[in-house]
C-alpha cells in the first residue's frame, strides 16, 4: 500500500523541486532532462524516459547486482557516445551528465562514483588557444547586429564595462546610475561573485542603451525581450553564429 505521504517521482515533481533554485540552474538542469529524453526516444525507438527507468527497476527487482550495474552503465555509455556524435563537447557532455544523475536520482536510480570511474568513459579534454577580440572583430561584431539594437547595445555594454554576459543580462534599469558623466553600472553581488562591484560603458554604448532603458520601469531588466530576461546561452549562440559569418 502506498502512503498517502509519499509523492510521485517523475519529471513533474523533478521541475517541482526545482523552484527554489537560481533560474539558470533550473534551466541546465532541465535541459540535461531533455537532452536525455531525445537520446532515449532515438536509441529506443521511441520510448519514454519512463520506459527506461520501469525497465532498469524490472531488472534491478529480477536480476542480480551485475545485470543491472552492465544495463544501467551500459546505457549512460551510450548516452555519452550519442553526445559526442552529435559533436558536444566534453566538457558539455560532464556538465550534461552530472545534471542528469540528479535527476535519475530523484528518480529512484541512483549511480555511484566508483561504478562511474570503472564503468564509463569520457572524452579527454581538449585545450583551445584562447586570445581577445581583435578591434576589426569586435566592431564586426557589434555592426552585424545592427538589425537587433538590444544585442547591439549588450554587446557595446560588454565590450566597453568589462563585464560577464551573466552579470549583464541580469541588469535591472535601478543598477545603472545616469548622474555621473558616463553610465555607473553597479553590478550586484551573485552567488559566484558574492560581493558587488562598480564599472563604465562607453559613451557609444550609452547612446545605444538609453533608446531600451527610457521606456522600462526601474526594477525591470534591461536586456530583455517581451518582459523575459535574455538567457547566458542565446546570447552566446547568437555571438557564434555571427562569428561564424564573419570567419
Amino acid at each position: 500500500m502506498t502512503s498517502f505521504l509519499s509523492k510521485k517521482r517523475d519529471n513533474e515533481s523533478f521541475a517541482e523541486k526545482l523552484e527554489t533554485v537560481p533560474t539558470n540552474t533550473k534551466i541546465n538542469k532541465l535541459y540535461a532532462v531533455k537532452v536525455f529524453e531525445d537520446f532515449v526516444c532515438e536509441k529506443y525507438n521511441n520510448r519514454t524516459i519512463l520506459d527506461v527507468i520501469a525497465e532498469l527497476s524490472e531488472i534491478k527487482k529480477t536480476q542480480d547486482h551485475e545485470t543491472y550495474g552492465e544495463a544501467l552503465y551500459g546505457m549512460l555509455q551510450d548516452w555519452i557516445n550519442w553526445n559526442e556524435h552529435r559533436g558536444i563537447g566534453n566538457y558539455t557532455i560532464k556538465i550534461l551528465f552530472s545534471n542528469l544523475r540528479k535527476y535519475l536520482f530523484h528518480v529512484g536510480i541512483k549511480t555511484h562514483e566508483q561504478d562511474i570511474k570503472e564503468s564509463l568513459r569520457f572524452g579527454k579534454k581538449t585545450r583551445e588557444e584562447r586570445f581577445p577580440l581583435s578591434h576589426d572583430i569586435y566592431r564586426q561584431i557589434v555592426n552585424g547586429l545592427a538589425r537587433n539594437p538590444r544585442l547591439q547595445a549588450l554587446f557595446l555594454t560588454l565590450g566597453s564595462s568589462g563585464m560577464r554576459i551573466g552579470e549583464a543580462i541580469n541588469l535591472k534599469k535601478k543598477d545603472l546610475d545616469f548622474t555621473t558623466k558616463r553610465i555607473k553600472v553597479n553590478i550586484p553581488a551573485n552567488t559566484k561573485t558574492r560581493t558587488g562591484r562598480t564599472t563604465y560603458i562607453s559613451k557609444e554604448a550609452e547612446n545605444f542603451l538609453r533608446p531600451l532603458v527610457d521606456k522600462l520601469e526601474s526594477e525591470d531588466y534591461i536586456f530583455a525581450r517581451k518582459n523575459q530576461r535574455l538567457l547566458d546561452s542565446s546570447v552566446r549562440t547568437s555571438l557564434n553564429r555571427l562569428l561564424d559569418r564573419i570567419e
